[in-house]
């Protein structure tokens, strides 16, 4: 859910550069084929869906190096990745094709 926040706010701040650059990408037009719909309705979507702010008080990216120790922490554990595979070695690994 961070990875989808910190996007979100990236986009909300720069919808106009989302727009140009959305309809190029490996997925094609995933969400609006025109970029005006693009930069119009996706911020507004993901204000409400993800909470996503211009505002820089708001910013997900500062809440990263806490998450990373977190995730640091489990791998060092072995809760991920681990000799036993868990439901979050699957969720992770189809991240890395």
């Amino acid at each position: 859910m961070a990875a989808r926040r910190i996007l979100g706010a990236a986009i909300v701040r720069d919808p106009a550069k989302f727009s140009r650059s959305a309809g190029d990408g490996r997925l094609g037009y995933l969400l609006y084929r025109r970029a005006l719909t693009r930069r119009l309705l996706v911020p507004r979507i993901l204000h409400q869906v993800f909470a996503a702010s211009p505002r820089a008080e708001h910013d997900p990216v500062a809440e990263l190096p806490a998450l990373l120790d977190r995730i640091d922490a489990w791998i060092g554990d072995g809760v991920v990745g681990g000799a036993q595979l868990n439901v979050v070695d699957f969720m992770v690994a189809p991240a890395w094709l």
